[in-house]
């Protein structure tokens, strides 16, 4: 994890009116949904999530969603960024699910961030604060 990951041009589902900062925190969509059914999510206040998930826009991501929005999961936080799902759906309909997904937190969400199980994967540096612009432009501050 030496170095700066590189800058990433974003697709932008719902943006704020000014830029998102934070730390990033994330990972696998079933782990966090796990860590939130029990109750021992850290506290996502300020940070940019990041999810990833190993098989695509799946029957029971609508549903893991759901019912962290339910919890409170996002409520507090800066912005999400859903990672490249690999999806094998038509990217409309996943695009249609994330749209739906953004209308239900209360802040910015991002999409298509190169991470997680697919071929050319970038890095996150959990130690590193960074911004996403209005424009999904996520820099790593140095």
């Amino acid at each position: 994890m030496s170095g700066c990951p590189a800058d990433v041009k974003l697709k932008v589902v719902k943006a704020g009116d000014k830029p998102v900062e934070g730390l990033p925190m994330g990972g696998l969509l079933d782990r966090l949904h796990r860590l939130t059914k029990n109750g021992t999510l850290t506290d996502l206040s300020g940070r940019v999530v990041f999810i990833e998930n190993t098989n695509g826009y799946a029957p029971r991501t609508d549903e893991m969603l759901g019912e962290m929005i339910d919890k409170g999961v996002f409520a507090n936080a800066a912005g999400v960024v859903i990672c490249d799902f690999n999806s094998k759906r038509p990217k409309e309909e996943t695009g249609e699910k994330l749209e739906k997904f953004a209308a239900r937190v209360p802040c910015p969400v991002y999409a298509d961030f190169p991470y997680g199980h697919i071929s050319n994967t970038s890095r996150i540096d959990f130690r590193r604060s960074l911004v996403i612009t209005p424009d999904g432009t996520l820099t790593w501050k140095k």
